[in-house]
Formats: structure tokens, sequence, C-alpha cells
């Protein structure tokens, strides 16, 4: 077969998605066999895509969610006589015919829309016409987690067949540090003193990170806690409630480092006394199984599909009760607690590998080809 992938999202800084097309683009690499890859990737991202001899690199200025991907971006995709493109993110353009795989991580944007539409009606209706003619038109329907396979197949349900569930990997990256030298030269890099908990991610209102402060407020006020909330990740897009209340804070007690580069986010997982995930909504929870990979325990929303995906290792509450929340982290500061979390947490993470990923991806592969040749 010959695969193309659209890599344009390819590395961290474009959060979770970017850090799935990186993996997962160096994990199929690794297994491509008797197959060839077309990876069409930005000209800045060329020099970091993995090396081969079955792997043909197409760069391109185009950015994507903007006119040039829906006008320009077909044309480039049938001029390399592909067999099949893989779309890691709903944006296939609207008049690209050919057939594709589509990775879809979750449906937040119909629940929880992002902050050009919430400010332009016509950003809203552009998403979900493209959300739809892409579920519509796809050979096949990657879903990251069981419970974003429900979400689609509830909202389109003559797709269901077209579903297929493949978690992604945990980087081997993450893992608990051989040398705590360099945890805590990370944490004064950081200007973070232990105890902490730990929230990395983006800002957006679907993340919940007001009702994380007013847990952690809580947690101090009622259970006597001493110690720092890191609020790591960019602020771009940032809920607008989150300045009111980091503003009602007293405490001082609240860091917000900014945007973590992966090499540092293992030494702040396992300095920090938890990771804590109290989103409304999750497509999958990658930062959950990282936690886990690197040894510290997970506070998670039982309302997302984290406790889909690290099951009995993680605590859970509901995430519009910030004082129940509070309960909880309370529960995973207790050595014995978090002592049963380390128990099962590596037969947790075991399952989550982009060998695996990529082997069951090569596989949907093979049968889109087929089944639509």
């Amino acid at each position: 077969m010959r695969i193309g992938v659209d890599a344009r999202m390819f590395g961290s800084a474009v959060t979770g998605i970017g850090i799935y097309v990186q993996q997962l683009v160096q994990a199929l690499v690794a297994s491509i066999g008797d197959d060839a890859l077309v990876l069409l990737a930005r000209e800045q991202d060329v020099a970091k895509l993995p090396r081969h001899g079955k792997v043909k690199v197409v760069p391109t200025d185009i950015p994507w969610y903007g006119w040039r991907e829906q006008v320009k971006l077909p044309a480039l995709l049938s001029g390399q006589q592909c067999d099949l493109w893989h779309f890691p993110n709903f944006n296939v353009p609207l008049f690209y015919r050919g057939k594709f795989v589509v990775t879809v991580h979750d449906l937040t944007p119909f629940s929880y829309p992002g902050p050009n539409q919430r400010r332009w009606w016509w950003r809203r209706a552009a998403y979900r016409q493209v959300m739809s003619s892409t579920i519509g038109r796809a050979v096949r329907v990657i879903a990251v987690s069981r419970s974003t396979a429900m979400a689609l197949a509830q909202r389109w349900p003559r797709g269901a067949q077209n579903i297929r569930v493949v978690y992604p990997g945990v980087a081997p990256s993450f893992q608990p540090a051989k040398d705590y030298g360099i945890i805590k030269l990370t944490l004064e890099r950081y200007h973070i003193t232990p105890p902490y908990l730990f929230y990395t991610g983006v800002w957006r209102d679907h993340k919940n990170l007001p009702g994380l402060i007013a847990a952690f407020a809580e947690l101090r006020k009622t259970y006597g806690f001493r110690g720092q909330l890191v609020l790591g990740g960019s602020r771009q897009g940032e809920d607008p409630k989150i300045a009111g209340a980091l503003a009602r804070d007293e405490s001082g007690s609240i860091a917000t480092p900014g945007f973590i580069p992966d090499a540092d986010l293992p030494a702040l997982f396992q300095g920090a006394a938890m990771t804590v995930v109290p989103s409304f909504a999750e497509g999958f929870g990658l930062i959950a199984v990282e936690s886990l990979a690197c040894g510290t325990p997970v506070a998670a929303s039982r309302t997302t599909s984290v406790p889909e995906v690290i099951g009995d290792a993680g605590r859970y509450f509901p995430p519009d009760q910030p004082v129940e929340m509070a309960k909880v982290l309370r529960s995973l500061l207790d050595e014995t607690e978090r002592a049963k979390v380390r128990q099962i947490a590596s037969s947790i993470v075991s399952r989550y590998r982009w060998d695996v990923t990529a082997e069951k991806t090569w596989s949907i592969y093979r049968e889109a080809v087929m089944t639509f040749k």
C-alpha cells in the first residue's frame, strides 16, 4: 500500500493532537514493512520527521483550519497517488474525493465551542459542516476511546459500522526518573515547591480550571493542605472565568508556568503529589496515563473518558462539585491510597503502547484499502 498521512500538526506545541501525530508517525515508520508512507508536513517540521527509504516527505505551507486547506490541499493530496490518506483530525477538505481514514479525538466543540466559534456563528457552522462531511465520507473512523466512539455513533448512527477504537500510546520518556537531581533542578527552574497538585493542558472552559481552583481553596480551608497548585499549559484561548477564579485566590500558592515542553513533563509529574484531570469532557486523557507511567496518582472527573482509560488506578469526583473534588484530592494525599495506585499502575500503563497503536492502525489501512478497491 501507499498510505498518506497528514502530519502538519506534528509536535507537542499543537497540544494533544500534535503529540498523537508525532508518536503515531514515528511508530508507523518503525513498522512500515512492505508498504510506503507519504508524510505531508510543514516545512519547519521536515527535519524532525523520521527518515526511511520507503517514506516520502512532502513539505507544504498550507495551514490547517483555513480557506487554503479547503481550496489548495485537495489537489496536493490527489497528486501523491496514495491508496488512502489518514487525517489525524477532523479537518478534511470538503472537496477532497479520495479515500481516507480519519481519527476523531473528541466532540468537545459541539458542547464547548472554542473562543473563535463562540465569537462567530459561521465558525460554529463550518465546524459542524466539516465534521459531518468528514464522518459521512470516511472509509473508516478511528476513535481514541470507547467514550468517543459512543458519542460518534449517537450523533451519526449511519456511520457507526465504520468506527474502530484504537487507543493512543504513551511515549517511553514517561517513566520514573532514575536521577532525582533532575526532578529537583526542574522544579527549581519552574519555581515549584513540593508538595503540589499538578495540571497541564489547555485553559479552555471544558477543562474546568475554575472548579479545580475552587477545590484547591476547599482543600486548604477544610483539610489544611499547604502545598501548591501548579496549572501548566498555554493560556491562548483561555476561558474568561479562569482569570476571575485566580483573582479570588488568597493563598498565593497557585503557580502558572505556561506551556511545558515534553522533556520537562516526566520530572514535573514525578515531583507532584498527584495529577488532577478536572475536565467536563475528555476524548482520551493522555496526561492521566503519562502521570501513572511516572508513578504519580491521578484524581479525575468521572464524567470523562479517564475512568475507561485508567480504571481502578484513578480516583474520581463529580467535576461540578468542588467540595466533593476536594475530598477526593485529600484522600489521594494518604500514603496508603497512593500505594494502592502504584501497585496496579504499571499493568494499566502497559496497555498503551505506540507500537500496538501503529499495528492496529496499519490493519485499519489494509481493511479500508481492500474493502474499497
